[in-house]
């Protein structure tokens, strides 16, 4: 059995903003990394099948991205790359998580005969205003074709959830920014964003929700999944 820390880890926080990571309301939109750049990008659906047409919308602040494919299983499978395509800006609603983001078609690719079924993780790179790369990653499922191997269901993806803790433009089903003054949930949610940082992937080094430390009997709770992000 793995021994486990007794002590949080110090991500150099002030008792407020440990307070703020648990309590507070934080989300992602446009505009929000200012000079440095962005890249954002959403699917017209969730999942697709075999022959079937992925079309991606893409809002970035540079003029190009390259895309790269991956078949997120036991084993990374690249199943697709391309670069030089490209991209513009695309003006998005105050309420996109309640009304969808809107933007027009950007790419599109067809899911090969030879693609199995599974998650897919979509990564798109440009060049920032920095000259530093930016990134945005997003994910799709490809699901297996009708008739083979029946009754052999491996996972379920949790598409409901997703949409119900998804922050990106301001509103979920437990906080938001809709309301006349701002600050209530929505009952309904746009499937039509991009899924907020850390949803498609998180580093190795990021600490999962549960408990990684053995504190003592009566230790205050702390959340350093929370903290961290």
């Amino acid at each position: 059995m793995t021994k486990l820390p007794t002590e949080f880890p110090d991500f150099g926080l002030t008792p407020h903003q440990r307070r703020q990571a648990v309590r507070g309301h934080y989300w992602e939109w446009p505009g929000m990394d200012g000079e440095r750049g962005e890249i954002w990008c959403y699917s017209d659906r969730f999942s697709y099948r075999r022959d079937e047409t992925v079309v991606l919308h893409v809002s970035s602040t540079a003029s190009s991205f390259s895309i790269s494919i991956v078949r997120d299983g036991g084993t990374d499978m690249k199943m697709f790359e391309k670069a030089g395509i490209a991209a513009r800006w695309q003006d998005t609603p105050d309420q996109c998580s309640v009304v969808g983001c809107g933007w027009g078609a950007s790419f599109e690719f067809r899911v090969g005969d030879d693609w199995p079924s599974g998650a897919y993780r979509i990564t798109l790179t440009a060049d920032g205003r920095d000259g530093k790369p930016i990134r945005c990653q997003h994910l799709f499922i490809v699901s297996p074709q009708p008739g083979k191997k029946r009754g052999r269901v491996l996972q379920v993806a949790a598409t409901g959830t997703w949409l119900a803790y998804n922050t990106w433009g301001g509103s979920n089903h437990y906080e938001g920014i809709t309301g006349p003054n701002r600050d209530q949930y929505a009952p309904i949610v746009s499937t039509q964003r991009p899924w907020c940082r850390g949803f498609v992937v998180l580093p190795n080094e990021a600490p999962r929700v549960p408990l990684e430390v053995a504190v003592p009997p009566r230790t205050v709770p702390r959340y350093p999944h929370m903290e961290w992000a």
